[in-house]
Formats: structure tokens, sequence, C-alpha cells
């Protein structure tokens, strides 16, 4: 009986864990995310009639513009 309540606090445990990393990821995706949306409005506003163009290296990263 002991051995099943060991089990079951480790195994609550380890889904608290594994859920509160989710949120925190999800969380700074989501941060980022809303950052890019407005480096790429200030982009777009300052572009004028230069050709734009946006890029991205990976999840975490910041957008880059750059005008032609």
């Amino acid at each position: 009986m002991q051995k099943d309540k060991v089990k079951l606090l480790l195994l609550l445990l380890g889904s608290v864990f594994i859920m509160g990393a989710a949120m925190v990821i999800m969380l700074k995706v989501y941060n980022q995310h809303v950052e890019n949306e407005q480096i790429i409005e200030r982009c777009y506003e300052e572009s004028g009639d230069r050709t734009l163009t946006i890029e991205k290296n990976g999840v975490f990263s910041k957008v880059t513009c750059k005008y032609h």
C-alpha cells in the first residue's frame, strides 16, 4: 500500500512539473510572438515605398527587417 502512494505522489509531481514547464514555454512563445508582431508593424510603417523582407531564424528569435 505504501509503494502505491509513493508511485502516485511521484506521478503527480512529475505531471505538475511537465505542465509547469509547458506553460513557461508557451508563455515565452506567446510573448515573443507579440513582440514580433510589433516589430513587423513598425517595419511596415517605416518601409514607405521600399521593398520589405522580413526574416526569422528560429522559434525564440526576433524578426529582422531588410529594406531594399
